[in-house]
């Protein structure tokens, strides 16, 4: 993490960037002077995009479902703002000349079509949804020209997101790229924090402080435990524990068996130091 950016600003960049990253960078691959059209540029994805872009000497025509919305994408320096409620972007976008590139993410009907009329030919459509996309085959029957890649960041190797997260890094440090805005809330308000992201009101990102925490415990004694600990994350933390510390480590779980590791890693983990107290919770009592 940059040492000019504080946690909460830093917590507003991982997902966002990694995937527009990935979108412009490596699929599109946008070069100075090209024209790209950002979908919901005033959600967390859309505010990265348009500052990607400009890092690529790229340029961007946004749309936005409110004018409020459609106001703050402008002055983040985009070539112009149109709505997305409905296909009216389409001509739009035609009118103000077409894109190079198109950056979706809407599903309703008709979007994906007018996003394709829009795309000069030879143009490149990145697709970041996750339901109701378009297979490559009918693309292809609608836009033969057209290149068509899917972006779904949660599928990339482990070293292209090192290789990502280092590239952001260095560009925030840079300056380059800025944070998000976000609204902080506390980890008492944590409720609060997920009824307004569930309203999709907020513009960037949502993020929850927690509180300050006191002295590092001793990684010589003592015992942890972990809770959920017989699932993937829980059997992993308490394997990290196990070769990091010398603690002795407690798991619960409902059912009383591992299903996060294989037998393999359950022998090293029980070999490493694992202190081999299973204690199932009350459920299973």
């Amino acid at each position: 993490m940059p040492s000019n950016l504080t946690f909460e600003e830093a917590a507003t960049t991982p997902t966002v960037f990694i995937t527009v990253d990935a979108a412009f960078r490596q699929a599109a691959a946008c070069q100075p002077g090209e024209r790209a059209l950002v979908h919901a540029a005033a959600g967390g994805v859309g505010l990265a995009a348009i500052q990607m872009a400009a890092a690529l000497g790229g340029t961007v025509i946004a749309t936005a479902g409110s004018s409020n919305k459609r106001a703050l994408v402008r002055s983040l320096g985009v070539a112009a703002a149109v709505g997305s409620r409905d296909t009216q972007f389409a001509s739009d976008v035609a009118q103000l000349g077409g894109v190079d590139i198109v950056l979706n993410s809407l599903t309703s009907s008709g979007m994906v079509a007018g996003s394709l009329a829009a795309l000069r030919r030879g143009g490149r459509f990145v697709e970041i949804s996750k339901r109701d996309i378009w297979s490559p085959a009918r693309l292809a029957q609608e836009r033969p020209d057209v290149t068509y890649t899917l972006v779904a960041v949660d599928f990339l190797p482990d070293g292209a997101v090192q290789a990502a997260l280092s590239r952001l890094g260095s560009r925030l440090a840079a300056g380059v790229l800025q944070p998000l805005p976000q609204v902080v809330h506390s980890f008492a308000a944590v409720q609060a924090a997920l009824r307004q992201m569930s309203q999709a009101r907020h513009v960037g990102k949502i993020v929850v402080r927690l509180p300050a925490t006191g002295p590092a415990p001793d990684a010589t004694t003592g015992s942890v435990l972990v809770t959920g600990g017989l699932g993937t994350l829980g059997s992993l933390t308490a394997a990290w524990l196990a070769a990091n510390t010398k603690l002795r480590i407690a798991a619960t779980g409902r059912t009383g068996h591992f299903v996060g590791v294989s037998d393999n890693e359950l022998l090293a983990l029980v070999s490493s130091g694992f202190g081999g107290v299973i204690t199932l919770t009350s459920a299973d009592a």
